[in-house]
């Protein structure tokens, strides 16, 4: 991660190699948050580019890309992966604190046969109390689906 334009200069511009940033970081005023190509998610101190923190969600052996843009709330950062899997972490330590496999057939309101596979590209939105997340980018690993699924405060 590094400033866009190449002619910024002095104490807030900086070089963090992550490895692997595709659609987009989040920040929470304090820190940047980016999912990687390479699998899991970083945070970088917003003034230094410090990393603070990296966490893999791969497993021996696999390999995911987590190049979904990140959203941030207050205490939290989702990133989603092409196993189709979505994560929140802690922005404190990077531990995770929630995921959810949405690679699977759901039940839908309508009727109409539903899966969920592969998310990239935009990340969760986040309105009203709800998370709402794409699932099923057939780009990301062959792992194509049809639904957007929608998380409430249990």
């Amino acid at each position: 991660m590094a400033p866009s334009d190449p002619n910024v200069t002095g104490p807030n511009a900086f070089l963090a190699r992550l490895g692997g940033i595709v659609w987009g970081g989040a920040s929470d005023g304090q820190n940047l948050y980016y999912g990687l190509t390479r699998g899991g998610m970083a945070a970088v101190q917003l003034t230094t580019g410090e990393k603070l923190w990296y966490t893999s969600f791969a497993k021996p052996g696999t390999r995911v890309n987590n190049s979904a843009a990140t959203t941030a709330i207050p205490g939290v950062a989702f990133v989603g992966g092409s196993d189709g899997k979505l994560h929140a972490l802690s922005t404190t330590d990077g531990h995770i604190v929630w995921e959810y496999d949405t690679a699977h057939e759901y039940s839908t309101v309508n009727k109409i046969p539903a899966k969920g596979g592969a998310i990239s590209a935009p990340g969760a939105a986040v309105a009203g109390g709800m998370l709402f997340i794409g699932s099923g980018y057939a780009v990301v690993g062959n792992n194509s689906g049809n639904v957007l699924l929608a998380f409430g405060v249990e």
